[in-house]
């Protein structure tokens, strides 16, 4: 499975990017709580989830499939929401707008 979602992985958290809908200019502290998404993978569909920690910085922990890692690098700059995420295939970088709804 690690060979088969390494070269899907910056490409697919975005995509989980748009199966979250709309939500006003977020702040980080907004955007706090657990958010569920799919990630399309070369083996399929992939259960993402991001847990997104209370406070001024945007911090938390993704999970996909079995793979856990830490938010790093979060930005939220207007409606624009960006991280990346160190997990064993490899790094995921998640860029896309903040509107979003759990």
């Amino acid at each position: 499975m690690l060979a088969t979602l390494r070269p899907c992985l910056i490409a697919g958290l975005f995509a989980l990017a748009t199966t979250m809908a709309p939500l006003a200019h977020a702040a980080a502290a907004d955007l706090a709580g657990v958010w569920k998404g799919t990630m399309e993978t070369q083996i399929g569909p992939t259960e993402t989830t991001i847990t997104v920690e209370p406070g001024a910085a945007l911090a938390g922990k993704v999970q996909v499939a079995t793979y856990e890692g830490r938010i790093e690098k979060g930005k939220v700059e207007g409606e624009k929401i960006s991280f990346e995420v160190s997990i064993e295939p490899g790094t995921i970088a998640y860029a896309a707008p903040s509107r979003a709804t759990r």
